[in-house]
Formats: C-alpha cells, sequence, structure tokens
C-alpha cells in the first residue's frame, strides 16, 4: 500500500495564490459562532462592577472630572500604580476611557464592549484557521474555520476574561494579537502592505494591551519553520521573511520602550531573579491544571458524571480522527505541531502566575492559548486528510492506494465514516462546553448579586452616618465560588463617595484591614474592640451564607496568639485613601511599639509579600526567605522606621517581628497595628 499526495495549484497571480473564499459557509457560520458567544455571556451584561473593577473606574473618574493626568500619565508609567503588578497596558485604560465616555459608571456599557470584543476573537479563530489550512494545504477549510470559532466560543474557562469587566485585559489583547496575526498570514499570501501595517499597528496595540502579545513573533517563526515549501515536500525549510523581522523588530522596539518605563526587562509579580523563573517554570507541571484545559470544569459548581463521560468520549473521538488522518496524510502532523506548539506557547509569559485553581481563578490566562487549541481541536476533528473539499490554495489531497481496486474501494467509505465522527464530537464538545461555561457563570452570578446586597446595605445607612455614627466593617466580602466581589477597602471607599454615593461617608466608615494587602488572621483583638466602642454598628460579612452583612457587635474576629499590643486607632476610608496617595508620593514613616510583648529584646522589621500569587500557600512567621524584600537588623523596641516604597514598585506587607535575647521570635505586630505617617517632603 503506498500513499501519495496530488497537489493541484491554481494559476499564480503576480502577488501569490487567488483563494477560493467560499463567503457565504464561512461568513454566515462565523457570524453565527459569534452570536452563539455573545447568546452565552448575554447574563454578563448585567453583572456590574466587581474588585479591581473600582481601581480602574476610580481613576477615571478623576481623569473626567478635572484630573487628566491621572489617565494620560498610564502612557510612560506603572499600569497598577499601587498595586503588586509591574506592567504597562495603557491601552486597556484608554478603552476603558472611552466606555466611560459613553456610559459613565453604568456597567452595562463596559460590559457590553468586553462581548463584543469576545464576538470579534471568534470571528478572527474561525479565519485564522480558515487561511492556515491554505498555508499547510489542508481541505474543509471552511468546515474547519467555523467549527474553530464556535468551540472557541463556547470554550467554558473564558468567564473570568469576558464576564469580568477588567478581564478586558485578556480579551483586548487577544483581538489584537489575533488580528495582527491574521493579517501576517494574508500578507504571507497577497503581498498586500497594507496588511503587514495592520499587522504590526495591531501588534503593538496588543503589547500595549498585555505581554502575552510578546509570543505572536515567536508563533510567526514557528510557522515559517514548518509551513511546507514545496508539494510534498518531507524537509524543514526555514526562511526569514521581511514581514517576520519586522515583527521582531517592532517588538525589540516596544521592549526597550517599556524597560525604560518600568525598569525592568521582565516585571510581572514579584522579582526577575533567576531563582523565580526557575520556580516559574514547575508551575507548567501541574496535572489538574492541565486536565481543566479539556473538561473546564469548576469544582464549585461539580458537573453531571454523564457529562464528564460524554465530553471524554468525544475527545477520544477527536483522537481517532487525527490518528487517521495522519496516517492518510503524513503532512497534517506539521499542522497539528504549529497548533500545539503555539498553544504552549502563549502561556509561557505567565510563568510567575500559572495556576487554574480548582473554582478556576486564573482561568483567564489561557485566554488567548485557547485560539490555537479550538483550532487544534476543530482540525483534527474534520478528516483533514480527505479531498472533499478544496482549500484556501486550492490543494487537493487525495489518497490513491495502488495496491488493487479494493484498496481504492475501501478508501471511499472510510473518509465519511471518520468525517461523520468528526461532526458528532465536534457537536458532543459544544454541547457539553456550552453547559459547563453556563455552570461556571455562577460563580459571577452569585458574585454580582452579593455585591448588590452590599451596596444596598451600604446605601440604606448612608444618611445616617456622621461622627457621632460611624460603622466598622472589621472584615470585607472576598469572592463567591471563584467570582471576586469587593476584597479591600480602598475599593469600598470607591463605593462610599460620589458618583457611586450621594456624599462622601468615607471618614465615617471604619476598617480593620491592613492599607497593604495582608491577612486577617493579624486583625487584633483590642483594636477590634477599640474600634467597635468608636463604631455604632458594626457589620461582618457571614462567610457562611455569605448573603448579607449584618450586625455582630459580641464576635471578634480570628485571634492571633502572638498579638498582645496597643494598637493605634483604626483609619478610616478616607484616612487610608488617602494614605495610599501620600504612598505613592512620598515615602512613609513606620512609627512602632512591641515595648510591652512578652520576652521581647529586639525587633526586626520585614517587607514582604504577604501572599504567595503563585501557590497562595499561608504566610509563615517570619516571612519565607524567597519573598522578604527588605529585612532590617536589629531595632529597638520602639521607634521609626522609614519605609522604602516607590510608584513602581508595591509593597505586600509590613511586619514587625520582636526576637528575644537569644534570637528567638517571640511577637508580631501587623502593619494593621502599626501607626503608618506620611514622611515630610
Amino acid at each position: 500500500m503506498q500513499v501519495m499526495v496530488e497537489v493541484a495549484q491554481e494559476p499564480q497571480t503576480a502577488k501569490g495564490s487567488a483563494p477560493k473564499f467560499r463567503l457565504p459557509m464561512l461568513a454566515i457560520g462565523l457570524l453565527l459562532a459569534a452570536f452563539l458567544g455573545a447568546w452565552l455571556f448575554h447574563d454578563s451584561l448585567t453583572l456590574g462592577f466587581l474588585l479591581d473593577d473600582f481601581f480602574h473606574v476610580d481613576y477615571l473618574i478623576k481623569a473626567f472630572n478635572g484630573q487628566p493626568d491621572v489617565l494620560t500619565r498610564l502612557l510612560w508609567s506603572n499600569w497598577s500604580s499601587d498595586t503588586t503588578l509591574t506592567s504597562y497596558r495603557p491601552a486597556v485604560s484608554f478603552s476603558l476611557a472611552a466606555d466611560y465616555a459613553l456610559w459613565n459608571i453604568n456597567a452595562y456599557g463596559y460590559h457590553l464592549t468586553n462581548v463584543l470584543l469576545f464576538s470579534g476573537c471568534i470571528v478572527l479563530v474561525g479565519l485564522i484557521a480558515f487561511e492556515l489550512c491554505g498555508v499547510f494545504k489542508i481541505a474543509r477549510p471552511q468546515v474547519i474555520g467555523v467549527g474553530a470559532g464556535i468551540l472557541f466560543a463556547a470554550y467554558p474557562l473564558h468567564p473570568e476574561a469576558v464576564a469580568w469587566i477588567i478581564g478586558r485585559v485578556d480579551v483586548l489583547c487577544s483581538l489584537l494579537a489575533l488580528a495582527s496575526f491574521y493579517n501576517y498570514l494574508l500578507h504571507r499570501r497577497t503581498s498586500a502592505p497594507w496588511q503587514l501595517a495592520v499587522s504590526l499597528g495591531t501588534f503593538v496595540l496588543a503589547l500595549a494591551s498585555k505581554e502575552m502579545a510578546v509570543t505572536l513573533p515567536v508563533a510567526a517563526t514557528l510557522l515559517e519553520w514548518l509551513a511546507p515549501t514545496a508539494p510534498a515536500s518531507g524537509n524543514l525549510r526555514f526562511k526569514l521573511t521581511r514581514p517576520l523581522l519586522c515583527l521582531w523588530a517592532t517588538l525589540a522596539a516596544f521592549a526597550v520602550w517599556r524597560t525604560i518605563i518600568l525598569g525592568t526587562v521582565v516585571g510581572g509579580y514579584g522579582s526577575s531573579s533567576w531563582e523565580t523563573i526557575r520556580q516559574g517554570w514547575r508551575n507548567f507541571r501541574d496535572l489538574p491544571t492541565l486536565s481543566k484545559l479539556f473538561i473546564g470544569a469548576s469544582e464549585e459548581f461539580p458537573v453531571e458524571p454523564w457529562l464528564r463521560q460524554l465530553s471524554t468520549g468525544a475527545f477520544a473521538g477527536v483522537l481517532l480522527c487525527a490518528a487517521v488522518s495522519l496516517w492518510k496524510n503524513k503532512t497534517v502532523f506539521r499542522l497539528y505541531v504549529f497548533l500545539l506548539a503555539w498553544t504552549l506557547i502563549t502561556v509561557l509569559p505567565t510563568f510567575q502566575i500559572w495556576h487554574i485553581w480548582p473554582n478556576l481563578v486564573g482561568s483567564r490566562l489561557f485566554f488567548l492559548g485557547s485560539a490555537p487549541f479550538c483550532i487544534l481541536i476543530a482540525s483534527a476533528a474534520i478528516g483533514t486528510y480527505s479531498s472533499a473539499a478544496v482549500a484556501p490554495c486550492a490543494v487537493r489531497c487525495d489518497v490513491q492506494l495502488k495496491s488493487s481496486r479494493d484498496g481504492r474501494r475501501m478508501a471511499q467509505p472510510l473518509q465519511p465514516f471518520v468525517l461523520g465522527i468528526g461532526s458528532v464530537a465536534l457537536c458532543a464538545i459544544t454541547a457539553c462546553w456550552s453547559i459547563m461555561l453556563n455552570s461556571n457563570l455562577d460563580a459571577w452570578r452569585g458574585a454580582a448579586q452579593q455585591l448588590s446586597v452590599v451596596q444596598a446595605d451600604l446605601a440604606r445607612r448612608m444618611p445616617s452616618l456622621s461622627n457621632k455614627s460611624k460603622i466598622l466593617i472589621p472584615t470585607l466580602p472576598q469572592d463567591y465560588k471563584g467570582g471576586p466581589i469587593l476584597g479591600r477597602p480602598e475599593y469600598l471607599a470607591v463605593l462610599c463617595r460620589p458618583p457611586f454615593a450621594k456624599s462622601d461617608v468615607t471618614a465615617y466608615i471604619l476598617t480593620l484591614e491592613p492599607i497593604i494587602a495582608g491577612g486577617e488572621e493579624y486583625i487584633s483583638p483590642s483594636l477590634f474592640q477599640r474600634a467597635s466602642r468608636e463604631a455604632k454598628v458594626t457589620l461582618t460579612w457571614d462567610q457562611n451564607e455569605s448573603k448579607t452583612l449584618y450586625a455582630r457587635v459580641s464576635e471578634q474576629p480570628t485571634q492571633s496568639p502572638q498579638v498582645n499590643l496597643n494598637p493605634a486607632p483604626p483609619l478610616s476610608l478616607k484616612e487610608r485613601s488617602d494614605w495610599l496617595h501620600l504612598k505613592s508620593q512620598a515615602r512613609p514613616v513606620l512609627n512602632y511599639d512591641a515595648s510591652n510583648i512578652a520576652n521581647a529584646s529586639t525587633v526586626r522589621i520585614y517587607i514582604s509579600k504577604a501572599w504567595n500569587p503563585i501557590t497562595n500557600a499561608p504566610r509563615t512567621v517570619p516571612p519565607p526567605t524567597s519573598a522578604i524584600e527588605t529585612e532590617t537588623a536589629s531595632l529597638p523596641l520602639k521607634g521609626s522606621f522609614p519605609l522604602p516604597f516607590s510608584r513602581s514598585k508595591g509593597v505586600h506587607d509590613v511586619a514587625v517581628m520582636a526576637y528575644d535575647k537569644s534570637g528567638k521570635p517571640v511577637g508580631l505586630m501587623s502593619e494593621a497595628l502599626c501607626a503608618i505617617l506620611p514622611a515630610a517632603e
């Protein structure tokens, strides 16, 4: 038995081969896929703002009310300002500014933009799949393109990127990166200069949206290496083309500009040391994370066993079709290798935080990678060895069995059989993913519902607030089964002043949570008691019911046996907001007093990561060496210490550890128990 691949070329034009673009089938199919994606996420339009959304809405409010520099400075400064992330993403902020100009603080419009951007990604995934079929001489490009678009629309790991407004970081970056790659493919085929210009322009905007776009030139280089250079050629030939050089040159120029602005090449979370990078690569070996790329179900909302079984069986059918395709047409192997490599490459920039939690937190990191992943599944399922259709460059991949007439008869029934299995498998995967996606959205629906309860409760109490009637909120609602809610005092402050509130009541709301992100395990009982005496009402979020704020005056938060100090008075939301502003302007001073800790002789001050963004491991005392950014020598039990804060580098946590004469830790006071004052200018 001998397999022969016959290639029939269309007449060549001066600028390359012209594709047979079957507009009705491809266009209608991709429009239906985009409609499917928009319909699956239609509930997200009413979710409102959640967690980090308030950080960005806050500076937009200031920018449109007399402080435009708050927005424009993002063109030459760290996007995250005082948070722990070092990044450069002005394109995202200006897209949010456009939403604010249209919708003000109506979150519906922001979510609508996210859904429209997502629909654009769906269309581009299908178009790229169509073009790749032409590059790799694969049949049925229209079917594969539509199938890839539908799979991308239903992929269950997309809610974190699409349903969360600030998830636009991933959606916008992916849209622009896919647009750049699609125009690169068009220019590769037609040599039209405007297509190369569009490719480079959208590439720059993608880089200004998220660092994930740096993988685009790598993917294009792999394409040039793996793409067939001659009919039936088995050799790999790499050709360094002008468009490819332009992509790499654009990336190099942008990298220089970004490094000048941020002061670091890598950025992201944490340091750029070799040890940090080496530790990050270990995250990619996490098998539960890899399994979620296929099933995509949140463990907070368990799916029915039959759904997992159907999904597993459908993927088995796809593998069967892929095996037959590889057996009949060895050149399809190159397409599979390229798509798999492209999928893996897209997640490499996330090495510092790559992980998908059981509740699917972190799944947005795979948004761009899901594009080649869905194309790979679609191309593997549609029996790509068949000659039932003509590819964009009119390649016919006919399989001729020359051993006998019986061999020829056997080949014909096999093609519709494989196509039938692949089509059924794709339909089953789409159905399973759609059900899982809808289930995963429940976390975001629940988070939005609970935040609306918080807002309604605060709105009811705000008119009666005054210096003699304050509210203490020792803990804030963090998340609902993976859907973020509020989390930080500075986000609560945004809700407590115009335009979200009728008047600014931040001076009358107290919170015990650290100004710098920390854990509730360090809340002092004595600090809670003092704040409770000052506040008329104490509101605590019910972690069990997660439904409402209610008075709970007598109960104290979690106590730490190591804390036995006289804390400074709690700060109001307004004081915290002012402190955060001063933190970006000057170096504040930490006033500490650990003199009443039993057996204490000296103290050391640690500036460290309060939590590990990779493993979310509990904070240890003292902090692990790998987490410490600053550690002082032995200091007196009482004194002041200038904190090394800066605009370009956020600080995770400040802790004062007391030691006895033998050097054994005997007590800890967290930042929440210290008085932090701005230094004199």
